[in-house]
């Protein structure tokens, strides 16, 4: 029967059938043949909805959709640009880096790319970068976002597992740099075949201290933004979900009455994305309730567990397996659909590994924003497609180099937890 049940769902989601409305039906007719009781499904999604710390999710969402119409990412890629000067490769390291920055803001990939690809593709082809290639850096920069906090997928897997999310969102951190500092060295590394240089111009402009001071003063609004929220939750002075909160009303009142960059209508199509948004989110995370009620009453995990551990105990296979399958998922998967369904399917496994729920978030979140970035479904590259003009087929070659370096920090955090886990502990140790 669990075959069958897992057998449906594939084949709903071949068919294009949403992946909410497939694992619903693939969970009742695991119900149905199991002779479950109906009812237990809808107490199975009330209980699940009903989160405290869910309301995260749609206030972060929000915040994301607020700040990609106003200036605040022009302002990151300003502060970034002045203090690595007018050479022809900075304005590449310079979206890398105010990526990190802007994903300390919104936690979304896809704003990410949709707000700072804006700016900064078109700047780069005007530089002599190929279009390809500059799609493929404005997209693979943006995977940053949900991995430095806050991360909306991050919240999904803390309430999928009862994992705390304040440690998610600190263990993020480590892993974020790494990214943007691999990506860097990766862009390093692949230039010079994707860059007509230019001539070398004396008259180039040469930022005094002055200009630098000026754009940080310029942009103070935008950085003050992560150490008011991110200072809230690891003080404790804050949840993450009232930090969510404070990240809507500092971005409406910083856009509306003190940058005045956005109008009332731009805050209104915010509101409207979101919920969009959100209805989604929330119809699949009540049906996959129900898939995970199946699973779990049948034992699945545990069964699972039981037959991985019969074959091999090598923690590295394992978690070399475990990561294999993930990372499949999340080229066919959105990642939130992807947590709800494999979190809870996985995690015994990897507990069994020596890996704590903690390490695992990590790694799956990570895992899954590589899916960003890969085809078939790989939203990051149909973004900067849009973005930039290109096909998305051209942007995938050149963004090929920065899928095997996140792979590559993947395999870091995988088999080096402690660089998931230095810095929760050594917060947490005051």
């Amino acid at each position: 029967m669990d075959i069958i049940m897992f057998l449906i769902f594939i084949g709903l989601l071949l068919i294009e059938v949403p992946v909410a409305i497939a694992i619903g039906i693939a969970g009742v007719f695991g119900m149905w043949v199991g002779n479950l009781n109906m009812q237990l499904a809808a107490t199975a999604v009330v209980y699940t909805l009903n989160s405290f710390t869910l309301i995260a999710v749609p206030f972060f969402i929000l915040a994301g959709n607020i700040m990609s119409r106003g200036s605040i990412a022009s302002k990151l890629l300003k502060i970034a640009q002045v203090f690595l000067g007018e050479r022809q490769e900075s304005i590449a390291i310079a979206t890398l880096i105010a990526c990190g920055f802007f994903a300390a803001l919104s936690g979304s990939a896809v704003a990410t790319v949709a707000a700072l690809g804006a700016i900064t593709i078109p700047m780069m082809i005007s530089q002599g970068y190929k279009p390809g290639y500059a799609g493929a850096i404005a997209a693979s920069g943006a995977i940053v976002g949900p991995i430095i906090p806050p991360s909306i997928i991050m919240v999904v897997y803390g309430v999928q597992t009862n994992t705390s999310i304040s440690d998610l969102f600190i263990a993020g951190v480590i892993p974020g740099i790494l990214l943007i500092t691999a990506f860097i060295i990766t862009f390093q590394l692949t230039k010079k075949n994707n860059i007509k240089f230019l001539p070398l111009n004396s008259d180039v402009r040469k930022y005094s201290i002055k200009d630098k001071l000026w754009a940080i003063w310029d942009g103070k609004w935008a950085l003050l933004m992560p150490i008011i929220v991110l200072g809230g939750i690891y003080s404790g002075l804050t949840t993450p979900t009232e930090a969510s909160v404070i990240a809507v009303d500092y971005t409406i009142i910083v856009s509306l009455f003190i940058e005045r960059d956005m109008k009332w209508r731009d805050l209104a199509e915010s509101f409207k994305s979101t919920i969009l948004t959100l209805g989604g989110l929330l119809i699949l995370l009540g049906t996959a309730a129900t898939f995970g009620y199946v699973i779990t009453l049948n034992q699945i995990p545990e069964n699972l567990c039981s037959a991985v551990l019969g074959l091999t105990s090598n923690p590295i296979v394992i978690l070399f397996l475990v990561n294999i399958v993930i990372l499949i998922a999340g080229c066919f998967m959105e990642a939130i659909a992807a947590i709800v369904i494999f979190a809870p399917i996985l995690l015994p496994l990897v507990n069994a590994a020596g890996v704590s729920n903690l390490a695992f978030g990590i790694i799956m979140c990570v895992n899954l924003v590589i899916g960003t970035l890969t085809p078939p479904f790989g939203l990051n590259l149909f973004v900067a497609s849009s973005v930039s003009g290109v096909s998305v087929q051209d942007i995938i070659k050149k963004a090929v180099p920065y899928m095997v370096a996140a792979v590559i920090v993947l395999l870091l955090i995988t088999y080096i937890p402690q660089l998931t886990e230095f810095l929760p502990e050594y917060i947490n140790g005051f």
